[in-house]
């Protein structure tokens, strides 16, 4: 990464893997500073901030976009950055379970279900099988039986608990 960059931003090395609560949060100033990148298309400025805050930090930047610009940050960031980037920025802004759920759908033909599956608790099952259901019209548990079979499926099912 560019030294110019590194020393010019105040970001928290030594938390690899980790996202925490970004310590000096001014949503505000952070919605002030997305809307200038936007109409600039300043991509740096996009990636720094979006990805320096933690998940429900960038829940308050767009509730508070939304309520500054009368637009959900989505949609805007869609007409400013295109390609793989608009990706990456649009799912860091999807709520946690929301975006667990979306794995889940999309990991079904991929079969990275059980790393995700046990890699969480009881709890957040429970409110990711219910944004499952939200996103797809379907429950978990039905989708796990119609893309497993046999013994995998029977210990897929056995985490997931129950039908919804």
């Amino acid at each position: 990464m560019d030294s110019e960059y590194c020393n010019s931003y105040n970001m928290c090395w030594g938390t690899l893997g980790t996202v925490r609560p970004f310590s000096n949060f001014h949503p505000d100033r952070d919605v002030m500073a997305i809307k200038a990148a936007l109409e600039n298309k300043d991509t740096v400025t996009l990636v720094r901030i979006l990805t320096n805050r933690s998940n429900a930090q960038r829940q308050v930047i767009a509730e508070a976009f939304k309520a500054s610009k009368q637009k959900d940050i989505v949609t805007a960031l869609k007409k400013a950055v295109s390609g793989d980037l608009v990706l990456l920025l649009v799912e860091l802004l999807i709520p946690s379970v929301e975006y667990e759920a979306y794995r889940f759908q999309e990991a079904m033909a991929k079969e990275l279900v059980q790393r995700i599956m046990v890699s969480h608790s009881e709890e957040d099952l429970l409110c990711i099988r219910a944004a499952f259901i939200k996103l797809t019209g379907n429950s978990l548990y039905t989708a796990l039986q119609k893309h497993f079979k046999g013994d995998y499926l029977q210990a897929l099912l056995a985490i997931c608990r129950s039908e919804d």
